[in-house]
C-alpha cells in the first residue's frame, strides 16, 4: 500500500486523522509524492486498519546509487533529497506529439541496439492511446515489435469487421463492395461489375436509399437475370457472356441474398424485449457468416450491460445499441512477430513492474487531467477526481520502474508534478 514502512503506520495510528475533514490536512503536511496515497486509498486504509489480523514486513530498502535509485530510497524514508537527471530517470521534450512518439522510438531502439540483456518485453510505454495510439503504429510499423492495448477490434479484427459489415447490410444500402465482403468471392464481384449492378437487391430495395422515382436499373436481381439471359441465348460459336464454371456460384448468390434481404424486412419491422431481439440476431448471424453461437462475439454482447432490459424495442433501437457495443470491443493491436514491447493506457490495473518504463504526455496541461467532474463527485460514495487518481498512478509509475524511467511531453512545459522528482517537497 505505501513505498514507505513508516508513512502508512503512521497514518493507521493516528486515528483522529481518518476523518475526512482531516485528510486534506494530512496531505498538505507530509512529504508530497506520498500524499498521493492519502486521497485515492484512504477507505482501502480504513479497511486495512478495521479487519487486518496480522501484519507483514515486505518494505526492502533501495539500493544503488542511480537517480532512480536516490528517487525510491528519498520515498522509503521521507526524505527530499534533491534529485538530478541521468540516464535512469529522465525528462525528453518535444515540439509536437509526432516528434514525443519518434524520439520516443529513437530512445527505445538505440537502447535495446546497445543492452544486449535488455529485450523488447522490458519495456512498456504509457500514454493516452486515443491520442498517441495512431502515431505509435505509425513509426514502430515494420521497424520495432510492439502491442498497444485497446485499440477498437473494429480496426483490425477480421471477424469483428464481418459481423459489423453484415449487421449494417440490415438498413444500409448494399453496393458492390459491400456485399463482396461477405457474399461474393472476387471473381464474381468482377463479373456484376461489369453487368452493371450498383446498388440494391432489386428496384423496390433500390428506391429506398435514391432520390428518384423513376427506376434506376443496376440492382442485383435486374444483373443476375441479364447474366442468365445471355448465359441461355449465346451461340456455340461466341465466347460465353459469364464462365460456366461461375454459374452454380451466382446461383447460390442469388439465394442467399433473396433469404438475407427477406431477413432484413422482418427484423427492420420486427418488435419484442432485447432477449428476444438477441435470440433473432444470433440466429441471423449464425446463419450469414456460419458462424456457432459459442462465438466470441456472442460471449461480449452477453457481458454487455446496457443490453439488459425487458422493454419492448424497435429496430432504431438494436441498431445504436450494436453500434455502441461494436465500438466498445477493444484488444490488443500486434505490430510485427516476436518479443514485443507494450503500450498500454495509464490506468490502474496496467501499471506493472518492468525495466524500462516510457511515458508519453506529461505536458503542464496534460496531466495530472483536469477534466470536470459533476458535483456529485464530491461524495463520499462517488469516485475521486481525476486530478487525483493520476497523482496516485504517477507515484505507481515511479515504483514500477526497476532500471530506467523516461518522462516525455511536447507542450511549451512540463507537468509541475515532475518537480516534486528532482526537488521534492
Amino acid at each position: 500500500l505505501s513505498p514507505s514502512p513508516l508513512f502508512l503506520m503512521d497514518l493507521i495510528q493516528e486515528k483522529h486523522l481518518m476523518g475526512d475533514l482531516m485528510g486534506q490536512a494530512y496531505v498538505e503536511d507530509q512529504y508530497r509524492l506520498l500524499a498521493n496515497l492519502i486521497p485515492y486509498k484512504l477507505p482501502l486504509f480504513r479497511l486495512v486498519e478495521k479487519y487486518a489480523t496480522t501484519v507483514v514486513d515486505v518494505f526492502q530498502e533501495p539500493l544503488g546509487t542511480s537517480s532512480l535509485s536516490k528517487l525510491k530510497h528519498n520515498l522509503y524514508h521521507q526524505q527530499s533529497l534533491p534529485i538530478e537527471p541521468d540516464a535512469s530517470l529522465n525528462i525528453l521534450a518535444s515540439t509536437s506529439a509526432y516528434e514525443e512518439v519518434k524520439n520516443c522510438f529513437l530512445h527505445l531502439y538505440t537502447l535495446l541496439d546497445y543492452n544486449t540483456n535488455l529485450k523488447p518485453s522490458d519495456i512498456t510505454i504509457f500514454a493516452d492511446l486515443k491520442k498517441y495510439g495512431p502515431l505509435l503504429e505509425l513509426i514502430f510499423q515494420d521497424k520495432l515489435a510492439l502491442q498497444i492495448d485497446q485499440v477498437p477490434l473494429l480496426r483490425y479484427n477480421r471477424e469483428v469487421k464481418q459481423f459489423y459489415r453484415l449487421f449494417q447490410l440490415i438498413d444500409g444500402p448494399w453496393t458492390l463492395p459491400s456485399l463482396s465482403s461477405v457474399f461474393f468471392a472476387k471473381e464474381l464481384a468482377h463479373w456484376l461489375k461489369d453487368g452493371g449492378f450498383t446498388l440494391g437487391f432489386n428496384p423496390q430495395h433500390q428506391k429506398e436509399f435514391t432520390n428518384s422515382i423513376d427506376p434506376c436499373g443496376g440492382s442485383f436481381v435486374e444483373v443476375y437475370e441479364k447474366l442468365l439471359d445471355k448465359m441461355a441465348f449465346f451461340k456455340d460459336e461466341d465466347t460465353p457472356p459469364f464462365p460456366i464454371s461461375l454459374g452454380q456460384s451466382l446461383l447460390e448468390a442469388h439465394d442467399r441474398l433473396r433469404s438475407f434481404y427477406e431477413d432484413t424486412l422482418f427484423l427492420k419491422t420486427f418488435e419484442a424485449p432485447l432477449d428476444i431481439w438477441l435470440d433473432k440476431l444470433k440466429i441471423f448471424f449464425c446463419n450469414y457468416l456460419n458462424v456457432f453461437d459459442s462465438h466470441d462475439f456472442f460471449k461480449e454482447w452477453t457481458n454487455y450491460q446496457p443490453l439488459v432490459s425487458e422493454e419492448v424495442h424497435q429496430f432504431c433501437f438494436i441498431r445504436q445499441l450494436f453500434y455502441d457495443l461494436f465500438e466498445s470491443l477493444k484488444g490488443p493491436l500486434e505490430l510485427n512477430q516476436g518479443d514485443m514491447i507494450r503500450a498500454s493506457n495509464l490506468k490502474e490495473g496496467a501499471i506493472l513492474p518492468n525495466k524500462v518504463l516510457y511515458v508519453l504526455g506529461m505536458g503542464i496541461d496534460e496531466f495530472p487531467g483536469h477534466r470536470p467532474l459533476s458535483m456529485l463527485y464530491q461524495l463520499p460514495k462517488y469516485p475521486p477526481a481525476q486530478g487525483v487518481i493520476d497523482r496516485y498512478q504517477f507515484l505507481e509509475i515511479l515504483l514500477a520502474a526497476n532500471e530506467r524511467l523516461i518522462f516525455s511531453y511536447s507542450q511549451e512545459a512540463p507537468s509541475t508534478i515532475l518537480e516534486e522528482i528532482f526537488r521534492p517537497v
